[in-house]
């Protein structure tokens, strides 16, 4: 989060029609978080995903995420990718 968050659920999903229709892949809650210069910003994962199993995307499948809690300042969410 990039602010002060409530506990939330984020969502993960996948499309193949370019945002057309979406597929959801997974959720996680991102815990409620007070944001103070004293305090790291927590880093919530995907808890199904990781390096031992990685999630594997067709060509030209795109990922989406999203917050069940709108946050005006947003969250971040990064990814990594390579060709296999």
């Amino acid at each position: 989060p990039r602010a002060t968050v409530t506990a939330s659920s984020l969502l993960l999903y996948s499309s193949k029609d370019a945002g057309a229709t979406f597929q959801l892949i997974d959720s996680e809650l991102m815990a409620a978080y007070t944001l103070a210069a004293t305090t790291a910003i927590p880093e919530t994962s995907f808890g199904n995903i990781s390096q031992d199993t990685p999630l594997r995307l067709q060509a030209g499948e795109q990922l989406y995420v999203g917050s069940q809690v709108a946050l005006a300042a947003g969250i971040q969410f990064r990814s990594e990718g390579g060709d296999f």
